[in-house]
């Protein structure tokens, strides 16, 4: 759901742009429901991934029947003849079901005729770039999606809740007794994995906090998740009665349109990283995040402004998707008193605008975000609370503005002055924290390789004219280039600061489909001038902004 949900600031964008496109939306059945509250599409094509399953491992049914029913369904969808197929989904299933599309135009993930993986946008290779340098990523997915499906226009998420949800929320809201004037807090305690999750406990704790506060509570989750909210309700230790009065327990009680409809009457939601969690920001109620295991809340924070995260400052934080940990103390790190400060906060206004808190015991282990859209119209997520400057912070900052000049194609260079202006704003700064010496090495040795490389791929381009005359050269031209690559990989390796750039490299190469030696000449040549200008852009951008640094501090 979650995901679905992140698409539409692009479908919206893309419908406004392009008024006179109509747009087909392919989802698993499970997800029909989501995708009803999408005004701007057209028409739902509906895949039972299921049922198809179910039919594969039924033996009343034969490979070739299996393949004649997967057949007549893509026959179906090819018969409309789309003039562009946008996967917005990153599966090698979704992969697969593009290819047999046969669209020319396609954006995002597809396959060629011997199943190879490819890469169909910029903003696809640096998406799959991300997964592998997560730490240094601070795109939201939302923008990603953005960016690949071609929409420029913003927009913000969206869901068309309907008049007989607005009659449910209404009925149950006056049937509680909770009236316009009462604080209505929303609480989702689950998620999808348990390493997302803060404990149940805590919630509970802070519930009774809010109640006592004359709040109004109301939990939200699948059906999964009923025991969470007896845990919840367990850990109150308020009596019963102000429990009946006060705590509203809706797990599993509700369709996805009514749970649109409770969530927009809420003054806040207090939840991990899940679906309704993007339904709250879609329907326009404010959000507090708790950011923990896995989940990076750049990525996929809440989108919009104004909304609050509240992450764990551990240094494993946030761990690898595949990690099992053991101890995942960051679950316990952020306390009830924290995030009962911030909730009081919110209602007071006092994280309503761009402003920061010194730093205190108040926040021991933890560290405060609010959703902030860039120049741009990009989301980013700004300190709350005014930290010291990590090497790091500076390197996230500068890879982001290079990376929207080079994967938009734009000219120019690091704007190093805006760089610096929203460090002074968002750290402290005891003098320059780091010369960063190694780092502009490490880039203009990289930029040097990338050129070494654009000089033998000219010559290859060149050559290619001519085949037959210059085989000797061409075989030698390609060892040269195999040792560079060996050298750039190297780099990568040896230097994590500047492993996202070899990194997207190599999507680059194994991205390159079969041709004749004058095509795959010209977009090897491509590669490397692209690697030249990112590791370029870095080198100068680092140089500038360390200089404005050192003027300022």
């Amino acid at each position: 759901m979650g995901d679905l949900l992140q698409m539409t600031p692009f479908l919206n964008a893309f419908r406004q742009e392009f008024c006179d496109v109509e747009i087909t939306l392919m989802v698993l059945k499970q997800f029909e429901d989501v995708c009803s509250g999408f005004p701007f599409v057209d028409k739902l094509e509906v895949f039972d991934a299921k049922d198809f399953l179910s039919r594969l491992g039924n033996r009343e049914f034969s490979l070739v029947e299996n393949y004649r029913a997967l057949e007549k369904m893509l026959a179906g969808l090819r018969h409309k003849k789309f003039d562009t197929v946008i996967n917005l989904s990153f599966s090698n299933h979704s992969a697969l079901l593009t290819h047999l599309l046969s669209t020319t135009d396609v954006r995002g993930i597809t396959m060629d005729d011997q199943g190879n993986r490819l890469l169909k946008h910029p903003w696809v290779n640096h998406f799959y770039n991300m997964v592998d340098n997560r730490e240094i990523n601070l795109f939201n997915y939302v923008d990603f999606i953005r960016k690949i499906g071609g929409a420029t226009r913003t927009s913000p998420m969206s869901f068309g809740v309907s008049a007989s949800a607005r009659t449910f929320a209404e009925t149950f809201y006056t049937t509680q007794d909770i009236s316009e004037a009462d604080r209505v807090i929303g609480m989702q305690p689950g998620a999808s994995t348990e390493n997302k999750r803060w404990p149940a406990e805590s919630f509970g704790v802070l519930a009774a906090k809010l109640i006592e506060d004359e709040a109004k509570i109301v939990l939200f989750g699948g059906r999964g998740e009923r025991e969470l909210g007896e845990h919840v309700r367990g850990a109150m230790g308020l009596p019963p009665d102000r429990i009946r009065k006060h705590f509203f327990d809706m797990i599993g009680n509700t369709s996805v349109d009514q749970l649109a409809s409770l969530v927009a009457r809420c003054d806040l939601l207090v939840t991990n990283d899940t679906g309704t969690m993007h339904m709250a920001t879609a329907v326009g109620t404010r959000v507090v995040e708790l950011s923990l295991g896995p989940v990076y809340f750049p990525e996929t924070g809440p989108y919009g402004e104004g909304h609050i995260v509240i992450q764990t400052d551990m240094p494993c934080a946030p761990c690898e998707f595949y990690v099992q940990c053991k101890n995942p103390r960051c679950r316990e790190s952020i306390s009830v008193a924290q995030v009962l400060r911030v909730v009081q906060m919110v209602r007071d206004g006092r994280l309503d605008r761009e402003q920061q808190l010194e730093d205190s015991s108040n926040w021991n282990g933890v560290q405060l975000y609010r959703g902030v859209f860039d120049e741009e119209g990009m989301l980013e997520f700004h300190p709350v609370i005014r930290k010291a400057l990590r090497r790091v912070d500076l390197i996230k900052l500068l890879y982001r503005e290079m990376w929207k000049l080079v994967l938009d194609e734009r000219p120019g260079e690091v704007d190093s002055l805006r760089v610096s202006q929203k460090i002074h704003g968002q750290f402290t700064m005891n003098g320059i924290p780091v010369k960063l010496n190694e780092e502009n090495g490490v880039f203009g040795a990289l930029g040097e390789l990338a050129s070494q490389g654009m000089e033998i791929s000219q010559r290859l381009v060149e050559w290619s004219e001519k085949i037959a005359e210059n085989i000797p050269a061409i075989k030698t031209a390609g060892r040269i280039l195999h040792a560079i690559d060996e050298q750039i990989e190297l780099k990568g390796l040896t230097h994590r600061v500047c492993h996202p750039l070899t990194f997207m490299f190599r999507q680059g190469k194994e991205n390159l489909q079969e041709g004749d030696i004058g095509l795959l000449s010209r977009s090897t040549l491509r590669l490397y001038e692209t690697l030249f200008r990112e590791a370029t852009l870095m080198n100068r951008g680092l140089q500038e902004t360390v200089a404005y640094l050192g003027k300022t501090s």
